[in-house]
């Protein structure tokens, strides 16, 4: 979606060419956000799944991909009445923005109890799953650097008590981003424009890359009955 304006000549009088914009005499500039489709582009990766019992209880899940997608021909022509904004727009070459690596690994471990003193249980489960995932890519030529968001992993824990009393009811004891992971993602909505700029970290003026914060390490316990 770029950025693109609405303006007259200097003076206020005619049309304001792309040349003349470019030299900054326009007047009665108007941000107006087009959408334009690209082109073309090109997505290459791999996705795999994998899941073994090494041990009686215990199942361990590997999941992840990788993904390739960059744009082939990002070029666009802006409709009649609209020009491109100043600055580099083609994003002809450029990545995705989106994380090239993901994988996550759960590993949960069923005791085999079906009875805790004088209560009956359907099972008591131990499970744990850690995600990563590489930082985003994006194209960030002349903007502030501390717009690009990091790699980061979370693990999360839990300890569920399953059908207590032989009924519909569980019971989870749980710890999310147990190691207290800093983290951030992405805020693809923006502020004020729709592209990142030097003036990231004041307030009101973010873009789109700006890190919005993961949340912290968080325990709690969670009941659920299933009717």
């Amino acid at each position: 979606m770029p950025n693109v304006v609405l303006a007259t000549g200097p003076g206020g009088v005619g049309v304001c060419t792309q040349a003349v914009f470019n030299a900054g005499q326009c007047l009665g500039t108007q941000n107006s956000t087009v959408t334009l489709n690209g082109k073309s582009a090109r997505v290459n990766g791999a996705e795999w799944d994998i899941t073994a019992i090494p041990i009686s209880g215990l199942t361990v899940e590997w999941t992840g991909s990788y993904l390739d997608a960059r744009y082939t021909n990002f070029a666009f022509v802006p409709p009649p009445g609209y020009l491109e904004p100043t600055g580099t727009n083609n994003l002809t070459g450029t990545p995705f923005p989106l994380p090239a690596w993901q994988t996550s690994i759960t590993a949960a471990y069923a005791f085999g109890l079906h009875q805790i003193g004088d209560l009956a249980v359907g099972d008591l489960t131990l499970s744990g799953h850690y995600f990563w995932q590489s930082r985003y890519l994006a194209e960030l030529a002349n903007y502030n650097p501390s717009q690009q968001t990091s790699a980061y992993g979370m693990l999360n824990l839990q300890l569920m008590l399953a059908g207590i009393g032989r009924s519909d009811a569980d019971l989870s004891l749980f710890v999310n981003n147990a190691t207290n992971q800093k983290a951030c993602g992405p805020e693809y909505v923006g502020v004020l424009n729709s592209a990142p700029n030097a003036t990231f970290g004041v307030a009101g003026t973010s873009g789109v890359l700006q890190c919005v914060p993961l949340a912290p390490r968080m325990a709690g316990i969670q009941a659920i009955y299933r009717f």
